[in-house]
């Protein structure tokens, strides 16, 4: 689970939660990140370790290079977004060709970051958690080499999940 793309967002969203839940200097707050955190990492240093030392370059490979369509056999360009648009209009003559979509994904991901981090901070809550990391996590997945449709039901789950929760 640790390697699902979801889980990056909601993870750093929930790390900007606990941060800003700490009063006090930087210092502080970063162990009382990982005061609260530490069973996370130590389950995914359990999951994730065996594999790493069986075959660190495979991990690596079947992980994230496939995924990104670095690696000599690459997840193939699909979906309703951005990379069916990039193989339509011919900028790539193959699904399977490589193109560099982490290009717009940091382009726009970035900004969006920016400003998702300082809502989080000006409202502190693990609904604005939620809500900022879907909506990061959308630009993610439209700018990726795969955009399906049920994604959209995947990222509105997510939305009223956050809508809905009671703190």
């Amino acid at each position: 689970m640790g390697v699902k793309q979801p889980v990056w967002f909601f993870i750093l969203f929930y790390f900007a939660y606990l941060y800003f839940k700490k009063d006090g200097v930087w210092f502080t707050k970063i162990k009382f990140v990982l005061r609260n955190t530490w069973p996370l990492f130590l389950t995914l240093g359990f999951i994730f370790l065996p594999f790493l030392i069986w075959d660190f370059s495979s991990f690596v490979d079947d992980t994230i290079k496939y995924l990104a369509g670095t690696a000599f056999q690459s997840y193939p360009i699909a979906g309703i977004a951005f990379s069916s648009l990039v193989f339509k209009i011919g900028l790539i003559k193959s699904t399977s060709a490589y193109f560099p979509f982490w290009i717009p994904q940091l382009l726009l991901g970035l900004p969006f970051l920016y400003f998702l981090i300082k809502w989080q901070r000006k409202t502190n809550a693990l609904s604005v958690s939620i809500f900022a990391a879907t909506f990061l996590l959308l630009v993610f997945w439209y700018f990726s080499r795969y955009f399906y449709p049920y994604y959209l039901g995947t990222i509105s789950t997510f939305l009223i999940l956050a809508y809905f929760l009671e703190e």
